[in-house]
């Protein structure tokens, strides 16, 4: 679990950020770890209020075990692994989520979840502030 951490970003209160539009928790699934805190950077910076930050699979169901996110971005390619039993934990939960790929739309995902959003690397603030406002 050392690689988990969940950051507090300052200024805005949870209400705040509801306000705007903005989840106040979000589980970012990324392996790479300068794209993890770039996304972490990122998302603090709009107002997110925790970021719950996790670089496989096991990791993030461990973090859901504790931490309901109000979504989360999962990137789909995890090196030796994948990011669907996440998908599925966060569907049957009732947790949206986005997927997060560098592959296009050519992407093979199960059909259960061809209907999830998929946010393509690299991405613009404004393209991260689209997929999390989405909802």
């Amino acid at each position: 679990m050392d690689d988990l951490c969940q950051l507090e970003a300052g200024g805005l209160t949870r209400e705040e950020t509801r306000q705007a539009g903005m989840p106040n928790c979000v589980l970012v699934l990324e392996d790479n770890a300068i794209i993890l805190l770039d996304l972490e950077d990122m998302l603090k910076s709009m107002g997110v209020g925790l970021v719950i930050a996790a670089s496989d699979a096991s990791d993030a169901l461990t973090a859901l075990q504790s931490q309901e996110p109000d979504i989360a971005l999962l990137d789909v390619d995890l090196g030796c692994e994948n990011c669907i039993a996440v998908a599925d934990h966060l569907a049957d939960k009732g947790i949206p989520f986005v997927f997060v790929t560098g592959f296009g739309d050519g992407l093979p995902l199960p059909e259960r979840h061809a209907h999830v959003p998929k946010l393509f690397k690299p991405h613009s603030q404004e393209a991260l502030l689209k997929a999390l406002t989405r909802r």
